[in-house]
């Protein structure tokens, strides 16, 4: 198939893109100008520029594809400006889907992430679930949400059009555009202790990110129109998590607590030399309600649908370090 690709320089869209080519596909990613397309180029992708806001670049770069995979927003724990995350996780939505729903592709795949439904307390999300909690922890999580009214808007037009949800996703990859959980994850596996946030008993979804990306690719060949999927790993407390990472580490864990206002400071504290150095920070507020509220969801509908298998937290762990080992950290191969 002639693949479509918005994302495709992030964390996950470079996965995404790999596993294309590796099952045959041809890829046109379409990137904005300054992005760090190395390894597309490297690989031989089609790489088309411009503004995912404007339709005419859309249409333009759309023309000939078989699917469409819509990955592009803003994933961030760190706020920027309120408008920076609307265009770029609302605005370029209905843009994409819009102008794929007046071509001829045979399938739109739109990528958001789980946080749009959540935090989703102590029984697991599924895809018919109502918005449980109107907290919204910083921008990102907002718009997340929006996008998912869009998204649940485009299911019901009679499109072929499906969405996915991953769980928070982990793996090997470039280390300049890992999701902040993916570093705190890679960090441990390489024998780094992390104190445990409150008491550990929050409930994370954690997912190995070929896993993820197979799913999707599963979304685009026999995903129902219309349908949402869940694609999730193990739901794991915090606390387990933390000492499976230092099992796998060889590190055996401190067992150390902070306290959930205490680390909140200490995110402030961040957030603030942050503005100074004009470098991200590591820890953050609304990280900080992210891993101290429940995210408990259930993938049922895509094992079934999808043929989906992810695999535990252990095996996925275990993937990641030998990637880490025998390869570079920019490697997705």
């Amino acid at each position: 198939m002639k693949c479509f690709v918005t994302g495709a320089t992030g964390f996950l869209g470079t996965f995404l893109v790999r596993e294309l080519l590796d099952q045959g596909h041809e890829v046109r990613a379409f990137v904005r100008n300054g992005s760090n397309i190395n390894s597309l180029e490297k690989w031989g992708v089609d790489l088309v520029n411009g503004n995912a806001e404007k339709s005419s670049d859309v249409q333009k770069a759309m023309e000939g594809m078989d699917w469409v995979f819509h990955g592009a927003g803003l994933m961030s724990t760190w706020n920027h400006e309120a408008k920076e995350f609307y265009t770029s996780n609302v605005e370029t939505l209905r843009t994409v889907v819009d102008i794929a729903s007046l071509s001829q592709v045979k399938k739109i795949v739109y990528i958001s992430c789980c946080m749009a439904l959540g935090p989703t307390g102590g029984t697991p999300l599924q895809e018919n679930s109502p918005y449980r909690d109107k907290r919204f922890f910083n921008f990102c999580h907002e718009t997340k949400y929006l996008g998912h009214l869009e998204s649940t808007r485009y299911c019901g037009a009679g499109l072929p059009y499906v969405a996915v949800y991953p769980g928070f996703f982990y793996g090997p990859g470039n280390i300049d555009k890992e999701p902040l959980l993916n570093f705190f994850i890679r960090r441990g596996i390489q024998g780094k202790n992390f104190p445990i946030l409150g008491d550990g008993s929050q409930i994370i979804n954690l997912v190995y990110v070929r896993d993820v990306v197979r799913g999707i690719i599963q979304a685009a060949h026999q995903g129902k129109s219309g349908n949402e999927y869940f694609l999730g790993g193990e739901n794991i407390t915090l606390q387990r998590a933390l000492e499976t990472i230092a099992d796998i580490s060889g590190n055996p864990p401190k067992n150390r607590r902070i306290s959930i206002s205490l680390a909140k400071i200490f995110a402030t504290l961040d957030e603030w030399l942050a503005t100074l150095t004009n470098e991200p920070p590591h820890y953050t507020r609304g990280l900080i309600d992210i891993l101290s509220s429940q995210w408990v969801i259930n993938s049922d509908k895509a094992k079934t649908d999808l043929d989906y298998q992810p695999v535990s937290f252990r095996e996925g762990l275990l993937k990641t370090r030998e990637t880490l080992k025998y390869h570079s950290a920019d490697s997705v191969k």
